[in-house]
C-alpha cells in the first residue's frame, strides 16, 4: 500500500506559496474554522461546526493549525491530544475547495507533528474514511506510521 501512496501524483511544494501564512489557531480563528468545516463536510463525527465545541477543544489543550491566504482561511487541521497517554489523533483536516491540491494539509500535519513531539506527545495517529483511498476498498487492514514518518498525500 505504501508504494501505491508514494506513487500518487503530488503537486506538493514543501513550503507555503507567497501570500499564505501558517500558524497555531487562536480564539479569533474559531468562527472561520467552524464556517470552513461546515463548507467542507456534509457530516462529521464530532460537532466541528459548533464554535463552542472548538473553543472547548482548544481550552482542553487540543492544537489547531491554520493556513490563511490573506485574511481568508484556506485550511485547518488539529491534534486532539490525550495527555494522560501522550498520544494524539491528527484530525479535523479541512481545506477550502478553492485551495485544494496545494499541499496545505501536508504542511499543517507536519507542523502539528512537530508541535506534538515538542510537547512529548510521540504517538500520533489518524483515521481515514475508507472511500478516500481506493486501496481500503480492497483491504481493510490498518497501517501504522511511526511519528516522523507520516506519508505526504
Amino acid at each position: 500500500m505504501l508504494q501505491e501512496i508514494l506513487a500518487c501524483k503530488k503537486d506538493w511544494r514543501g513550503s507555503l506559496p507567497p501570500g499564505f501564512t501558517l500558524r497555531q489557531a487562536g480564539g479569533d480563528d474559531i468562527f472561520p474554522m467552524a464556517r470552513l468545516f461546515k463548507k467542507v463536510f456534509r457530516s462529521y463525527p464530532t460537532p466541528v461546526y459548533d464554535p463552542f465545541y472548538l473553543a472547548c477543544s482548544m481550552k482542553k489543550g487540543d492544537l489547531f493549525m491554520v493556513v490563511y491566504h490573506g485574511d481568508r482561511l484556506a485550511s485547518v487541521a488539529a491534534a486532539e491530544i490525550q495527555w494522560e497517554h501522550r498520544r494524539a489523533e491528527l484530525t479535523n483536516c479541512a481545506t477550502d475547495p478553492a485551495y485544494r491540491g496545494m499541499g496545505l494539509n501536508s504542511l499543517l500535519l507536519l507542523h502539528l507533528e512537530k508541535q506534538c513531539l515538542e510537547r512529548n506527545i510521540n504517538c500520533l495517529y489518524s483515521l481515514a474514511r475508507a472511500f478516500l483511498i481506493n486501496y481500503f476498498k480492497k483491504s481493510p487492514t490498518s497501517h501504522i506510521f511511526p511519528a516522523g514518518k507520516i506519508p505526504l498525500l
